[in-house]
């Protein structure tokens, strides 16, 4: 008993997905197929493992999860970084205002 199976397509080029399908086959770009039932083999198992799009979606989903979650720390510590960066530089000298409120106080104890 043999292990390989034969298949024969039909293809009515009068109708539109059936000439689509001959115009790709006849185009194959012979590096990534070698045969035409390497290329109706990928594009069947495609086709129905790509039937149920919510758990495609759920996986899509989790990868961009996971990829945030990857670089959202280096992100952060980048933010961080530039922004300790920016106050290190910047001498700022904070002066009481003399106020109403505050003339009687001395400052001398924080060097004002």
């Amino acid at each position: 008993m043999s292990n390989v199976k034969t298949v024969c397509l039909r293809f009515n080029l009068d109708k539109y997905s059936d000439k689509k399908a001959w115009e790709y086959l006849q185009n194959l770009d012979r590096n990534n197929f070698k045969s035409y039932s390497q290329a109706v083999i990928c594009s069947v198992i495609e086709y129905f493992e790509n039937q149920n799009p919510d758990e495609r979606e759920k996986q899509f989903i989790a990868e961009i999860i996971s990829a945030i979650e990857k670089e959202l720390p280096k992100f952060l510590n980048g933010c961080i970084a530039g922004i300790m960066h920016t106050y290190q530089h910047t001498d700022v000298e904070i002066i009481p205002q003399n106020t109403e409120e505050n003339s009687d106080i001395n400052f001398d104890f924080i060097g004002g």
